[in-house]
């Protein structure tokens, strides 16, 4: 793993570390789009992991205005936690921000998310909205990954959105060398950090616009590999009797998330926007996923990781192509003093793309 600098350097300690993970400049372009918006932009360390600073492509106009950037060289990238891991290492600011090439701040994010940690939050998390709302497929996914923060009010809360939360520094690097595994699935971690006796909360001022896959074809494949790569992650280092139980219960899963994902559906206040016409999808992906984390307690991740892979850096690619032009086109917010205007006003239709 190597640092490379990057423009601009100053002598002062940033309020907080932004960490971006990817493999080419142009996939996260509009990520840095937002994350130049910020209020605090000046305060802002951004951090790029990535193979090889030299094969990135790095646009040296779009990185004007942050209070540091550097490029952590971290070879092959082939889980992206890893990848995130190693450049944790390498901030120097008091609170890590992990991000998404496909979810977008808006331009309060940063500032809020800093001024939440001046309580002793170790983690901060932000509420989640959709970024392409057209399709039943994507509200479904949606829920299925981020439903306990979807238009979250905000409050301490049992877990915080995963990829796309701001944590104390020096309470990740007291994960010592297991920081790598742990980061693989954010979940477990924040498993890990409430076993320690840390606490959470949402910041709802912090949101952030997340894209969903909505292609029918990516659809199950996403259930279905990101299933089996939680299973094996959290099974770890399970006996194989106790893999082989939870295999056996993996057909009760469906049940027991449905219920709670229309609960957090009806939290959100889009009972009438979305149900019933998203319970089909969102059965379909339940039973899909509960069979791909059946197969990850039974037998391990496999090469789901390789999927999951390639969906976590470019999942642009797996939306229409009329989603993902309005996506890049969007601004990176709705208009002052109107808070439910922007992605979420647009009314979601059909279980196609």
């Amino acid at each position: 793993m190597k640092p490379a600098e990057g423009p601009p350097i100053h002598d002062a300690v940033p309020a907080m570390s932004v960490v971006v993970a990817t493999e080419r400049y142009e996939t996260v372009r509009t990520l840095i789009r937002h994350l130049r918006a910020q209020t605090v932009q000046g305060q802002l360390e951004l951090i790029i992991a990535a193979p090889s600073a030299q094969t990135l492509g790095l646009d040296p106009a779009d990185l004007e205005g942050f209070h540091r950037v550097r490029v952590i060289e971290v070879g092959r990238v082939g889980v992206v936690g890893w990848a995130r891991a190693a450049a944790v290492r390498q901030t120097t600011a008091p609170i890590v921000a992990l991000t998404e090439s496909h979810a977008f701040p808006v331009p309060e994010w940063a500032e809020s998310l800093i001024a939440a940690h001046r309580e002793p939050w170790a983690v901060v998390g932000p509420s989640m909205r959709n970024a392409n709302p057209a399709t039943m497929i994507s509200w479904a996914n949606l829920f299925l990954d981020y439903g306990p923060w979807v238009e979250h009010r905000g409050g301490e809360a049992a877990d915080v959105p995963g990829h796309n939360s701001a944590y104390k520094r020096e309470i990740l690097l007291g994960c010592g060398p297991e920081l790598e595994a742990l980061m693989e699935i954010e979940t477990i971690l924040h498993w890990e950090l409430h076993r320690m006796g840390h606490r959470f909360c949402v910041e709802p001022r912090a949101a952030i616009d997340h894209v969903n896959v909505s292609l029918p074809a990516a659809w199950l494949a996403e259930r279905w590999h990101a299933g089996r790569v939680f299973a094996a992650s959290r099974a770890r280092r399970w006996s194989r009797a106790r893999r082989l139980l939870f295999a056996a219960g993996s057909p009760l899963i469906p049940l027991l998330r449905a219920r709670r994902i229309i609960g957090q559906i009806r939290r959100a206040g889009l009972s009438r926007r979305l149900l019933p016409k998203v319970l089909p999808v969102l059965v379909t992906s339940l039973i899909v996923s509960a069979a791909g984390e059946m197969i990850g307690y039974a037998a391990g991740p496999g090469n789901s990781w390789a999927f999951v892979f390639r969906l976590e850096l470019y999942k642009l690619n797996f939306v229409s192509r009329g989603e993902r032009e309005a996506i890049l086109n969007r601004a990176a917010t709705p208009p002052a003093g109107d808070p439910t205007a922007g992605p979420l006003t647009a009314r979601p239709s059909g279980t196609g793309a």
